[in-house]
């Protein structure tokens, strides 16, 4: 039974029947159904849900892995610029100190050098005035010696004179003291007696009394003056005037004494020249040995990688053997066997210190300057005997040669100056320039250029890493260099002339083939200079961008001839030919 409500509204007890049972049954299990399917529904909605919610978090935290790694990715490479900026900060900050403490001690050197130099010439000075002193001591010595045997040989004149007068003055009186009996028999009033008497009295006692007369007192009778001899009778005849007798010829004896003697050492004192200079400069100097020192035999003017000057202070003879001497000891590396080697030589004549170096003459017939410029390698093959000359040399030193040469037949001394020259730049660092490639040092003299992500250029830039004080480049120049060129494009080497074993490289920048950025950015770069260039395809050959790195050596000379090359001493050429032509090479032995 159940509760309802009837057509009335008032509530029913009656039972309910089966099919109203049935109804109701099917009723709820309906709504039991729906109500099933809509938890189905939702735990399927919330399941959806929560898979897309797990999407979505797996996604999310994939994102932050990824911007993790992202991070950390930039974290390293950030890292890794700033360790290389360091180390290259670091290498400055070395490369820097090393040149510093490089100059303090050329300065050091060059400091003591200068003393020492003060020193030779304070103590030359000295011993050219003692010299000088000792010579006019000795001429004065002499003078006085020529002076006391004048008055020597005027003493003796003098004594001969009196003594010669006095047997005059004997001989007369004996003569009168014979006349005086014979005239005591004439008559007092004989005419012929009274005559002769006075006669004889007037023609023989002269302007004095004659000594030993009886009665009378006797004068001396003046001496007779002995003949001219020497300095006198020249001295007289030169002025054509009489020999001079007592005093007068003395001190005449002594003034050209003087005149002969002291008058040439006070002009040479007046002119600055010591007596030893004067008689080494006169023709019948005799020449030096051979092993003579090298400052007491000349000077060698120039400073390393000039063309030098010597001027000798007397012909030398010819040596038996080679004479070696260090004249500038350099600060750069040791040459050791198998290095390239950059040597400027000149040589000169023993006998006048002429310049006697081979020159090389164009079609017209102009002459090179006195100096060979060469690139070799230190072995026997490029330098035959000069190879243990040069081997163990430090860069930057100047050495003098002195050996025997045949000239015309005769053996005579040959003069040969070589400087070795440095093969990397050498002068003084500079602070790079941002946004050029970055030039790092290696071993062995080697480079790397890096250009780090650099954009590529759209203009040619330049910047100077080591600031040199050699010699400027001109625009017609002919440089010697090293080399290295990489593209812009993939990083790969075009050409690389750096290397302790590899030989420098020529570059023309009066050639057309040359790179027109190399032309304009080289000129007016002074000789042992680092310069950095970042060259559009313009600029450069024309296909693709480069970055160049260029160490300038030297300069040649004005047609130096590059030919002659003797077995091994041809260098490396750069793979480009755009860059750089083989450098002037030693003909073997030279």
């Amino acid at each position: 039974m159940t509760n309802h409500h009837d057509d009335n509204g008032l509530e029913s007890t009656r039972p309910l029947t089966r099919r109203e049972r049935r109804g109701l049954e099917r009723l709820g299990e309906a709504q039991a159904q729906r109500q099933a399917a809509q938890k189905r529904a939702a735990e399927a909605l919330a399941a959806e849900k929560r898979a897309a919610e797990a999407r979505a978090a797996e996604q999310r935290a994939e994102a932050r892995r990824r911007a993790a790694e992202r991070r950390a990715a930039e974290r390293r490479v950030a890292e890794l610029r700033a360790e290389q900026q360091r180390q290259a900060a670091e290498h400055r900050a070395a490369e820097e100190a090393r040149l510093r403490a490089q100059r303090a001690e050329a300065e050091r050197v060059e400091e003591a050098r200068r003393l020492e130099a003060a020193r030779a010439e304070a103590a030359h000075l000295e011993a050219e005035r003692r010299e000088a002193e000792r010579l006019a001591a000795e001429r004065l010595a002499a003078q006085r010696r020529a002076a006391q045997e004048a008055r020597r040989l005027e003493a003796e004149r003098a004594d001969e004179a009196r003594a010669e007068a006095a047997r005059a003055d004997e001989a007369r009186a004996e003569a009168l003291r014979a006349r005086a009996p014979r005239a005591a028999h004439r008559l007092p009033g004989s005419p012929a007696a009274a005559h002769r008497l006075p006669e004889t009295r007037s023609s023989e006692a002269g302007p004095g009394k004659l000594r030993g007369f009886p009665g009378g007192s006797s004068d001396r009778v003046a001496p007779e003056a002995p003949p001219a001899v020497g300095g006198q009778r020249a001295l007289g005849a030169a002025l054509n005037r009489s020999r001079p007798r007592g005093h007068a010829a003395l001190i005449l004896v002594c003034l050209a004494v003087a005149a002969i003697i002291i008058l040439p050492l006070a002009l040479s004192i007046v002119n600055g020249k010591s007596p030893a200079s004067t008689a080494m400069a006169s023709p019948a100097a005799t020449m030096l040995p051979a092993d003579t020192p090298l400052d007491q035999a000349m000077s060698v003017s120039g400073r390393v990688g000039a063309r030098p000057v010597v001027k000798l202070k007397a012909p030398l003879s010819a040596p038996s053997s080679l004479i070696k001497d260090t004249l500038i000891t350099g600060e750069g590396r040791a040459l050791q066997p198998g290095d390239a080697a950059l040597l400027s030589i000149a040589t000169f004549s023993g006998t006048d210190g002429k310049n006697t170096t081979t020159p090389g003459a164009d079609s017209e017939g102009n002459e090179h300057t006195g100096r060979r410029l060469v690139s070799v390698s230190v072995d026997q093959a490029s330098l035959n005997e000069l190879t243990d000359i040069v081997k163990g040399t430090t860069e930057g030193t100047r050495l003098v040669l002195r050996g025997p040469v045949v000239v015309d037949g005769a053996t005579s001394t040959e003069i040969t100056v070589i400087d070795v020259l440095p093969t990397l730049a050498s002068g003084t660092a500079v602070a790079p320039v941002a946004g050029m490639p970055a030039v790092i040092p290696g071993d062995s003299g080697g480079v790397t250029l890096s250009l780090a992500g650099l954009p590529a250029p759209t203009r040619s830039t330049a910047a100077v890493l080591i600031q040199g004080a050699g010699e400027q480049v001109h625009s017609d120049s002919r440089i010697i260099a090293r080399v290295q060129a990489i593209s812009w494009t993939d990083g790969s080497v075009i050409t690389n002339d750096y290397g302790a074993k590899v030989l420098p490289v020529a570059v023309d920048l009066s050639n057309a083939k040359t790179y027109a950025g190399l032309r304009n950015h080289l000129v007016d770069v002074p000789v042992g200079s680092r310069v950095v260039l970042a060259l559009p395809a313009d600029q450069a050959r024309g296909d693709r961008p480069v970055a160049v790195v260029v160490d300038i050596l030297a300069i040649e000379d004005p047609k130096t001839d590059a030919s002659g090359a003797g077995p091994g001493a041809t260098p490396t050429i750069g793979s480009d030919p755009e860059i750089s032509s083989p450098a002037p090479a030693a003909t073997a032995g030279n």
